[in-house]
């Protein structure tokens, strides 16, 4: 046998060892990412796939992420009855949609036989307008809506317009009354982005424990709640993504039974 063919029989070799290594590394260290949205967190799992199961679905305008640690038995219909849930809180609080409880009250400045969820949501913004003093405002939407017709148009809103737009953002003239809720003077409207997408992701995370299942997380674009602990007992490692290097994380943290969110102005942002 020639030298020529020697190294090719090596090479060969070489490269055999070095997949059956790297599918090892991959099966044994899983590393789980959410790539849609402003999704900044990375979640390592490092347990056995046979452990984990994991999927991902196209909702609330970003890619959701659910990773239960357990058994398979009856995994697949946990995590879809987890998506549903999602599904049904956006379609209740979507401002895209003039049928949704939110489309319908800033059309009419009032919606009746309001969900349980809504209800919550609105008194939840308006402890955190109170607790913020007016820093979180869900009726911040005239003034969004103002910036983008502007932009589309290839313009800038003047002072004037921007003044006369912010009387119409003061979070203390909704009223929630039995199951309806107001807005208080004409012309406001409201937008749940900014907490809908964590009570969501709440949610989900109930379904999945009331489904025994005790160690997971649901991550919807860097809105990410991590529960219970991996396998080992040891928290969930989640990093936060490096927006100059995607491959890498600027800080990793170590958490049970909490929510981390992030927001950016490298991967959806208002410019």
């Amino acid at each position: 046998m020639d030298d020529h063919h020697k190294r090719t029989i090596i090479y060969l070799f070489a490269l055999i060892i070095m997949t059956v290594a790297l599918f090892t590394i991959y099966t044994y260290f899983p590393v789980v990412t959410d790539n849609g949205g402003s999704n900044d967190l990375i979640a390592e799992s490092n347990v056995s796939s046979n452990d984990v199961i994991a999927e991902s679905q196209q909702l609330m305008g970003t890619i959701v992420t659910i990773e239960i640690v357990g058994t398979k038995t009856n995994a697949e219909t946990s995590i879809n009855s987890a998506f549903w849930e999602i599904d049904r809180i956006e379609k209740l609080m979507t401002t895209f949609d003039s049928n949704s409880e939110i489309g319908i009250l800033n059309a009419e400045g009032q919606v009746d036989n309001v969900s349980d969820d809504l209800i919550y949501v609105i008194e939840q913004s308006i402890y955190y307008g109170n607790i913020s003093d007016g820093a979180f405002d869900v009726t911040i939407k005239p003034i969004l809506d103002l910036w983008k017709t502007k932009i589309i148009a290839g313009e800038y809103p003047t002072g004037q317009e921007i003044n006369e737009t912010l009387t119409l953002v003061n979070y203390s003239n909704i009223t929630v009354e039995n199951n309806t809720i107001y807005l208080n003077a004409e012309g406001m409207s409201i937008t749940v982005d900014g907490i809908a997408k964590g009570y969501a992701v709440d949610q989900a995370v109930k379904v999945l424990e009331n489904n025994g299942y005790t160690s997971g997380f649901v991550n919807a674009g860097g809105d990410g709640m991590y529960f219970g602990t991996r396998p080992d007992g040891s928290d969930w490692k989640v990093g936060l993504r490096n927006p100059e290097n995607k491959s890498q994380s600027i800080v990793v943290m170590e958490i049970s039974d909490k929510a981390v969110a992030t927001s950016g102005n490298y991967e959806r942002y208002f410019n």
